[in-house]
């Protein structure tokens, strides 16, 4: 069955504020991780990992005044830099080696979630951006990736196996 990773696997942000993200900054999580971004203006520039997991940008109108008086009345909630790289593509697992132990660092096959579902770690995960009101505006810049490809899998008879594309 291989390496299963049982951990905390979400974590949800919500301000008043603006969410940034600069481009030397990297979140990486573990395998079917879960992440959720809500303000009034979302901008990310540097990269979020999250193999197998799901990502959810979600601007939201504040519910008393922002803290930043300007975010009353900006259209362009999130922002994807053209230097972001927005991943919950599946991640390749490579038990090659001649008595089956893993090439490389360790990484879970499986990831089992308090509710006992699981995630394996080579299909794709969500990306969500999600827009509720229709004054609200996305620019996702030239050159910023958004990827949520299907990963693979080796093992030591060196069979490959395809994961599942994510959704975008």
């Amino acid at each position: 069955q291989g390496l299963v990773e049982t951990a905390f696997g979400r974590v949800e942000l919500n301000t008043n504020g603006r969410i940034v993200l600069p481009s030397d900054v990297s979140l990486t999580s573990g395998v079917g991780g879960e992440l959720i971004l809500r303000a009034p203006q979302i901008d990310l520039a540097g990269d979020i990992r999250l193999p197998g997991g799901t990502l959810t940008v979600q601007p939201v109108i504040p519910t008393t005044a922002p803290i930043s008086p300007e975010l009353a009345t900006v259209t362009e909630r999130v922002i994807v830099r053209s230097d972001a790289v927005l991943s919950t593509a599946g991640a390749w697992v490579n038990t090659a080696s001649a008595d089956g132990s893993f090439v490389g660092a360790p990484l879970p096959s499986v990831r089992r979630s308090a509710d006992g579902s699981s995630t394996r770690a080579i299909d794709g995960g969500d990306i969500t951006i999600q827009i509720d009101e229709r004054e609200f505006e996305t620019r996702l810049e030239r050159g910023a990736v958004l990827d949520v490809g299907g990963g693979a899998s080796i093992d030591s008879r060196r069979r490959i196996s395809g994961g599942s594309g994510g959704t975008l």
